[in-house]
């Protein structure tokens, strides 16, 4: 992502814009990966019951991202 243009929004200020969800083949994996490059969980994982799994992680920038893993089996 692009580094942020001015100060890091509050840790508890509302999202101001949309956020972006990327599709991923695990979100366990990419969870594990975007912490361990220094992101926090904002929501963890949850299933969408026949959509998939969702995570929201935030980076150092204070960034809030989606990931998406499909799977119909999801509950």
């Amino acid at each position: 992502m692009p580094k942020r243009m001015g100060p890091k929004p509050a840790p508890d200020a509302p999202v101001s814009a949309y956020v972006c969800s990327l599709g991923v083949e695990s979100v366990d994996a990419a969870v594990k990966k975007a912490l361990d490059a220094g992101a926090t969980i904002a929501v963890p994982k949850m299933g969408i019951p026949g959509v998939g799994w969702q995570a929201y992680i935030k980076d150092p920038d204070g960034n809030i991202l989606g990931l998406h893993q499909p799977d119909p089996a999801a509950k």
